[in-house]
């Protein structure tokens, strides 16, 4: 049996509508190709992002230098991910590398990962979307 690819699931931006937030468990436990890492506590009361700038930074640094990670996907956009970049760049390159998704403000961490660490990136839609039906699978 082939092996699962691990997906840490981060929010550096925006804090998404509580009905998704509500899906999430529901969508991950149906995908057969991979194994989420998926903890809600990553979602913090915040009157704007997700949680605080201390948690989205160690939630993301946690996704970045975990060895059976594969893949980072980010759970929505919006501002706040450029807050994360004093973090990273403080982090040793992982040596393994990871696939980062993500789009709209995650351009920052995209940036980052592409020039300072030579990692390859997809600039595709967050998993908020994919939970709500948004895109075609």
């Amino acid at each position: 049996m082939k092996k699962k690819l691990v997906v840490a699931v981060v929010a550096p931006g925006f804090r998404p509508r509580e009905d998704v937030l509500n899906k999430i468990q529901d969508y991950i436990s149906t995908q057969n190709h991979f194994e989420f890492q998926y903890d809600p506590k990553i979602i913090e009361k915040h009157p704007l992002n997700a949680a605080s700038v201390e948690l989205r930074q160690e939630t993301l640094a946690q996704a970045i230098l975990d060895p059976l990670v594969d893949v980072v996907w980010c759970l929505r956009g919006g501002y706040g991910s450029l807050h994360l970049l004093s973090k990273l760049a403080k982090l040793k390159k992982p040596k393994k590398k990871k696939l980062l998704i993500g789009l709209s403000d995650i351009t920052s961490l995209h940036i980052f990962l592409n020039q300072k660490w030579g990692w390859a990136s997809l600039h595709a839609s967050h998993l908020d979307r994919w939970v709500e039906n948004k895109v075609d699978e």
